[in-house]
């Protein structure tokens, strides 16, 4: 029968009985017995006897190596037998050629120095400087030659001496030249600039020109002219190579120049 207890439905209560109540809690103690047991383990196996155990532990016997016949056994090496030598007779040697011998730039002609003796006093030596381009260097080299000539047979003899010497060409600084010169105080300067361009050329003589010393513009074809020479060596005979104020004079050597006339 429901029953209320004001607004609140209270459900019936069943009553068990002891008997049933206590079979219930039997079971659930056979329950929780069962899970909190350790798993149960195999049984184990019956004892054997000591000789089969161990024999049943014991690894199997592998055959042991054969041994080995005579016939069978193989040396520590292998000695082929060497080739006899050869009765033929060797061939002669071949001729080696020498190499080619490597060629020498020719050296560039040197500028005679006029064979000045020991003794000879300062006065007699000329200091110069020579300025020439790569393609004027042999024809330097002969203008020198003739000059140093001409001077050893003047009656008081001088000697020409390049303290400086100056290669130029298009790539060359006049004002690098000019200083150079000046450094080299010098009395005079012979200047041969075969092949420069025309206005390397007047930019270089511009400078040389303005100097203290005498500039002397000298052509290939001046070498053979023997009156160029003599003018040439006539201006340095004058020149005082200590003051350059022209206290050497002429004295009395005379030269034939290129038309018979003397000098």
């Amino acid at each position: 029968m429901d029953r209320w207890h004001g607004e609140h439905y209270v459900p019936p209560v069943s009553i068990i009985d002891e008997a049933e109540l206590k079979a219930i809690l039997d079971e659930l103690a056979r329950v929780v017995a069962q899970k909190s047991e350790p798993p149960s383990l195999p049984a184990a196996p019956p004892p054997q006897p000591v000789e089969a155990a161990a024999a049943a532990e014991q690894p199997p016997a592998t055959p042991g190596p054969e041994k080995e016949t005579p016939s069978q056994v193989l040396p520590d090496r292998f000695e082929l037998p060497l080739p006899e030598p050869s009765k033929a007779p060797a061939p002669a040697p071949r001729p080696t050629q020498a190499p080619p011998a490597a060629e020498t730039p020719s050296p560039r002609p040197a500028l005679p120095e006029g064979g000045a003796p020991k003794d000879a006093h300062q006065e007699q030596l000329r200091p110069i400087a020579v300025v020439a381009t790569p393609a004027a260097a042999a024809d330097i080299a002969d203008l020198m030659r003739s000059l140093q000539e001409i001077g050893r047979k003047i009656a008081q003899p001088i000697y020409l001496r390049a303290t400086c010497v100056q290669t130029v060409d298009a790539e060359t600084i006049p004002a690098t030249v000019g200083i150079k010169v000046q450094e080299a105080d010098v009395v005079a300067v012979i200047a041969m600039l075969k092949g420069l361009p025309d206005d390397k050329r007047a930019a270089l003589l511009s400078v040389l020109g303005g100097k203290m010393f005498h500039l002397h513009l000298v052509e290939p074809e001046d070498i053979r002219n023997r009156a160029a020479l003599i003018d040439i060596m006539s201006d340095l005979l004058v020149i005082d190579p200590q003051a350059h104020s022209g206290t050497f004079r002429w004295e009395g050597a005379q030269f034939d120049d290129a038309n018979g006339r003397r000098r």
